[in-house]
């Protein structure tokens, strides 16, 4: 869709999979919470990107994750924010078990969201579309 950099050290590329069903964005750089949560801001301010994805993927594996220790709650009060757009989207994380601890402690706190940490692209693909 479009490349658009969020702070000096980091870049997020925007593309979609699964024939349009899928919104793929890849980090890259450091990334911190903050940038994670602005990268969702032009696609909740579109009205119909629940109609338009079945899910989105997050692929960490390309980045530095500068964690903080408010980390899992910024993400919980973020989903809580969104609810009404969030509740009925997949979500994907990828990355290698450092990275993507959060997408787990989240599904752990979060249960009734979809979210789901992956070890590769193809395996959140399938997820997503239920193949």
């Amino acid at each position: 869709i479009r490349d658009i950099p969020y702070t000096i050290d980091s870049t997020i590329e925007y593309s979609t999979l699964g024939d349009g069903q899928i919104l793929y964005k890849e980090y890259k750089g450091v990334v911190t919470i903050e940038t994670i949560i602005n990268s969702w801001k032009p696609f909740l301010e579109d009205k119909g990107f629940d109609e338009k994805y079945k899910g989105v993927i997050g692929d960490f594996s390309k980045c530095k994750i500068d964690f903080n220790e408010d980390f899992l709650s910024e993400i919980t009060l973020f989903l809580e924010k969104n609810k009404d757009r969030l509740k009925e989207i997949k979500m994907a994380t990828i990355g290698d078990s450092p990275k993507i601890t959060f997408a787990l402690r989240a599904q752990i706190e979060n249960p009734s969201y979809a979210i789901t940490p992956f070890a590769t692209l193809q395996a959140a693909i399938d997820w997503i579309l239920d193949q």
